[in-house]
């Protein structure tokens, strides 16, 4: 397992370089905020609920400039979720 942020920005470029559609990232906020920090998201897919939380780790508090996002698409649902896909501006 990639452990450094360096070592972590090279095992995602070097995937990028391979043939395939996309690389699903799954991890926790600390994991996502060092993704975001080194600029390697291409996509952002985010399921939006209708609830305030008063307190949790907040995905992008780490980050040391804003990341303007360009909304791709977003699917309503009933439920009052949104299912929203971003990219970076």
């Amino acid at each position: 397992m990639a452990s450094s942020t360096a070592t972590k920005r090279k095992l995602v470029l070097k995937m990028k370089e391979q043939p395939g559609n996309f690389i699903l990232a799954q991890g926790g906020a600390r994991f996502a905020q060092s993704l975001v920090a080194s600029g390697l998201i291409d996509e952002y897919r985010m399921v939006i609920h209708p609830v305030a939380l008063r307190r949790g780790q907040q995905l992008f508090s780490g980050l040391r400039s804003p990341v303007d996002l360009r909304l791709i698409s977003a699917t309503p649902f009933s439920s009052g979720v949104v299912a929203a896909v971003y990219q970076p501006a």
